[in-house]
Order: C-alpha cells, then structure tokens, then sequence
C-alpha cells in the first residue's frame, strides 16, 4: 500500500512559503493575520431536510493563495490509496465513483 509522502523539500519559515507561492512574507503574514475579512457569507439555503446550508465566497486575493497551495504543494504529495476525493494520482485515479465502489456491499453498523 503506498504511504503518505511529500515529494518536495519541506517549507521551514514565512519566508520560503511566501517565494513558493510567490508573494512577499508581508503579504502572506497579513493575509494569514486577516483571512477572516477574506470570506463573505452567501444567502443561506434550505437543503431537503430542512436543515440550512451556510455557503461562503472567499476574496480573490485569498483565493489565489489557495489555488498555489493545491498545485505547488498538496499536487506533490502521494496520499494512501484509502483516501479519496479529489486526489490528483494518475496511478490510482479518485473519483466519486471509485469510491462509491470502494463502498459497495459495505454493511453499516
């Protein structure tokens, strides 16, 4: 079974995470230190339960940041065959069918 791995060097301080993603150590601590001013609250919706749903749109700028994340970091890491959803792994493709597979003929307890 393949193991969690990182493929990259590890990132050791502000500094090497900002130049990874390609923005200064000040913009990325002030980002960090105000993400909260980064998400807006979308008019809530009622699912078919009855329960409500609280969705948000998050700023660009803060968006952008994410995306890098994804692509320069989470994109370099071998994750376990058990994990699913949204996993880029030519090797051992994730979907939402595959694992609905995984699932199938499974008892709940």
């Amino acid at each position: 079974m393949k193991k969690l791995a990182y493929r990259n060097r590890s990132i050791g301080s502000v500094k090497s995470l900002a130049l990874a993603l390609g923005v200064s150590s000040k913009d990325l601590t002030q980002l960090a230190n105000n993400s909260d001013h980064y998400f807006y609250a979308n008019k809530p919706e009622e699912k078919p339960n009855g329960k409500i749903r609280q969705t948000y749109t998050v700023n660009p700028k803060l968006k952008k940041i994410q995306t890098k994340i994804v692509k320069e970091f989470f994109y370099a890491v071998d994750f376990p065959n058990y994990l699913q959803g949204s996993i880029k792994d030519p090797s051992s493709p994730r979907d939402c069918v595959r694992n609905a597979m995984l699932h199938a003929g499974m008892r709940l307890s």
